[in-house]
């Protein structure tokens, strides 16, 4: 299936990237230093690695696993 969505977006002339965050070992979880914004720290390496990500796109498709009745 992967395969086809990404063929799809090719053949529309779309660049893609796959953002595998299982692969990636994201950390889901908010920890302290990711309030850093609000407190005039700068942000942690990692967030803003993920925000330039974001910032790149000019769509994004969320692929993700339901379990039960939810994500």
């Amino acid at each position: 299936m992967r395969e086809s969505f990404v063929g799809g977006l090719e053949e529309a002339g779309h660049e893609v990237e796959i953002a595998d965050l299982y692969r990636e070992s994201f950390q889901p979880l908010l920890v302290p230093q990711d309030y850093a914004q609000w407190e005039d720290r700068p942000m942690p390496p990692e967030v803003l690695r993920e925000q330039a990500r974001v910032e790149r796109c000019e769509g994004i498709a969320l692929v993700f696993p339901m379990w039960w009745w939810s994500m």
